[in-house]
């Protein structure tokens, strides 16, 4: 797919314009589902000990995991300290777009 530049601007035909819309639409509502499966899920797991789920023919695998403490480092501390700054770590993030679609309502 080619997009378009004019005078240091991108130019989106409506047509690509609504499909992105559409797109973003139903991975929100996709996502919703997804949300409400796992919970459903993990609520019959735990209520019923449930640690693992194999379906017939083998193409999907669902696997219970306890919660657990994590530890974490506790930056407000670091930083109270002075501390903060003298372990930071430099890392490359890779360039990306963001696309949001506006509400109208």
């Amino acid at each position: 797919m080619e997009i378009q530049v004019t005078n240091q601007s991108i130019v989106l035909a409506q047509e690509i314009v609504n499909q992105i819309i559409q797109f973003e639409e139903e991975k929100t509502r996709i996502k919703l589902f997804e949300d409400d499966l796992r919970k459903a899920l993990l609520k019959a797991m735990e209520d019923n000990g449930i640690k693992s789920y194999t379906s017939p023919n083998n193409e999907l695998t669902i696997t219970y995991k306890d919660g657990y403490v994590s530890k974490r480092v506790d930056t407000d501390a670091l930083k109270e300290q002075g501390l903060y700054d003298s372990f930071l770590k430099e890392s490359k993030v890779k360039p990306s777009v963001v696309i949001k679609v506006n509400d109208n309502d």
